[in-house]
């Protein structure tokens, strides 16, 4: 993970457990937001939810290219 990427990403929209874990390597610092909180903050501000939309897209390309490089 780097600077400004989201983990947990999946929980955060359906409320499942998340199947992995993240060790820092490094001192670091996060920030959490509640489920509720951030369900409100995307339909308060289109733009959060236009953006998380935008990541979201980037994951699925990033796992159709790895699953094309398998094939």
């Amino acid at each position: 993970m780097r600077t400004g990427e989201l983990f947990g990403l999946a929980p955060a929209l359906d409320g499942a457990p998340y199947k992995a874990q993240l060790e820092a390597m490094t001192p670091t610092r996060t920030l959490f937001v509640s489920r509720p909180d951030f369900i409100q903050e995307m339909e308060t501000h289109l733009e959060v939810a236009t953006e998380l939309l935008l990541q979201l897209a980037g994951f699925v390309r990033n796992v159709e290219d790895w699953l094309q490089d398998r094939i």
